[in-house]
């Protein structure tokens, strides 16, 4: 961790079990990329993008009621935009869908 004068804490020696959870984070977010470069692999981007764009509301929800931490108003009203071009996003990608009454 850093602190805001540049001082960089340490603290060793790691506890047998942290690093095993540390270990268990790691693995899974190497998962977690894997899987979602998959998905951009298999999927239209349109609809996948909203996903990863709710990780961050998903976060400030978590903070908030996890830690107690209120979010501010800036975080709010970015996060409310995040969720609308989400909900917008999806709504293109479905309707644009091959198949579908409005597509050529």
């Amino acid at each position: 961790m850093v602190s805001p004068r540049g001082e960089v804490a340490v603290s060793l020696p790691v506890a047998p079990a942290d690093a095993l959870r540390f270990l268990m984070l790691g693995v899974a977010s190497g998962l977690a990329v894997i899987l979602n470069v998959g998905a951009f692999r298999h999927g239209p981007a349109a609809a996948l993008v909203p996903v990863d764009y709710f990780g961050i509301v998903a976060a400030t929800a978590i903070g908030f009621f996890a830690y107690r931490e209120v979010p501010t108003a800036s975080a709010v009203v970015g996060s409310g935009l995040i969720a609308i071009t989400g909900w917008a996003q999806l709504w293109v990608a479905q309707r644009d869908l091959p198949g579908t009454a409005s597509s050529p």
